[in-house]
């Protein structure tokens, strides 16, 4: 974002690990008539993390120090896709489709960061805080291609795979997207996109 990046490495359970709010909704829709077929999924995540921490020391007789430091961190995402998919060959169960769309990238973050100071001697105290605040905002148009490879299981039953890659300058230099069903559901794999 505006110049800048950030490599992050955590996995999945290391996010729901540390976090304090772990919310994710996900939906899929497709309709189809004959070859071609129109489709749209909506992800959305929030995601908050709150440390507090209080720490005293006693550095000689009669003097107390205390520092307290709260942190907050809140990040929503959201991701909106609409496209339409075609099948261009098929061999009995085996069919081949081509995708094309738009998907819209939506990041929100609010970051708090409070720090308070107090100073005991004798009777008499002094306090002192400071406070860090900060939100922003960021969202994004791609285009998107791709190709989905799907097998029907039985009618109206399908094992799939999908992949996409999309950006291509427009919003996003490059992002791509994998996915599979994993029992009833579908498990996207996203790559954030990188951004000039």
């Amino acid at each position: 974002m505006r110049g800048r990046s950030v490599k992050v490495d955590a996995s999945f359970a290391d996010i729901v690990e540390e976090s304090d709010t772990l919310v994710g909704l996900m939906g899929d829709v497709e309709a189809r008539n004959g070859p071609l077929a129109l489709m749209g999924n909506v992800v959305w995540s929030s995601i908050g993390f709150e440390r507090n921490d209080v720490r005293t020391r006693t550095p000689a007789p009669g003097v107390t120090t205390t520092v307290g430091r709260a942190l907050g961190l809140d990040i929503q995402m959201a991701i909106a896709e609409v496209g339409a998919a075609y099948e261009f060959a098929r061999f009995g169960a085996l069919a081949f489709d081509v995708l094309g769309g738009a998907r819209y990238w939506y990041q929100e973050a609010d970051l708090s960061f409070e720090v308070d100071r107090t100073i005991g001697i004798a009777d008499r105290e002094v306090a002192g805080a400071r406070a860090f605040a900060r939100s922003g905002s960021v969202d994004w148009l791609d285009p998107m291609l791709g190709a989905r490879l799907r097998y029907t299981v039985a009618p109206g039953h399908e094992f799939w795979l999908r992949g996409d890659i999309g950006g291509f300058g427009v919003g996003s230099d490059f992002s791509w997207e994998a996915s599979a069903p994993t029992g009833s559901s579908s498990a996207p794999i996203r790559a954030s996109p990188s951004r000039a």
